[in-house]
C-alpha cells in the first residue's frame, strides 16, 4: 500500500504508470497538499509514502517529520525535481528512507519501493557522492599517511646510525 503526495499532475501520472505493473503495490490514495497527506497517512496507515518535496504549502520536509511521529512504520520516499544536496541531507535527517529525483520515477519507482520493502534505503545514483562526502565530513577520520606505529611522524632530525 502506497500513498502518493504531490501537487504536480505529471509526477502523479508518472508514479501511477511506474507502479501499474506491480501487482503487489496498491495505491491507496493521493494527496495534493501537506495537511491532506498527513491526514491520509493517519487514516490509511500506508506501508509507503511517496512525498514530493515541493508539496504545498510548506514543502515535503514538514510532512516527513509529522509522518515519522504519527506513523513510524510508514517508509517514506522523498521525490525532488532537481538535485539539491542540502535538501537530500535534510530529508534524510527528517526520516526519509529513500530519495529519488523526479526524472527517475518512470524507470526506478517500482524498484525503489521493492528495495524499501526489504528494509533497505533507496538513493538515486546521482546522490551517492553527496552522501559519502557528508559521511566523511561527519566522521573526520584522522589521516594516517606517513605515520609510524607509535603514531608520530618521523622527524627530519632522526637519522639512522651505522655501526
Amino acid at each position: 500500500m502506497i500513498l502518493l503526495a504531490s501537487a504536480n499532475s505529471q509526477l502523479l501520472d508518472q508514479a501511477r504508470a511506474g507502479l501499474a505493473a506491480e501487482i503487489a503495490i496498491k495505491i491507496v490514495g493521493e494527496a495534493r497538499g501537506g495537511r491532506e497527506a498527513v491526514h491520509l497517512v493517519s487514516q490509511r496507515r500506508p506501508r509507503f509514502l511517496l512525498v514530493d518535496l515541493a508539496l504545498p504549502p510548506a514543502g515535503g520536509l514538514p510532512v516527513l517529520a509529522q509522518v515519522r511521529r504519527q506513523s513510524p512504520k510508514t517508509r517514506v520516499l522523498a521525490i525532488d525535481a532537481q538535485l539539491d544536496e542540502g535538501r537530500v541531507l535534510r530529508a534524510t535527517k527528517a526520516g526519509a528512507h529513500g530519495y529519488m529525483l523526479g526524472e527517475a520515477i518512470p524507470g526506478y519507482l517500482a524498484k525503489a519501493v521493492r528495495v524499501m520493502a526489504a528494509g533497505e534505503v533507496w538513493l538515486s545514483r546521482k546522490l551517492m557522492g553527496t552522501v559519502v562526502a557528508e559521511l566523511q565530513r561527519l566522521v573526520r577520520l584522522p589521516k594516517r599517511v606517513g605515520r609510524r606505529r607509535g603514531g608520530a611522524a618521523p622527524r627530519s632530525s632522526e637519522k639512522k646510525h651505522s655501526a
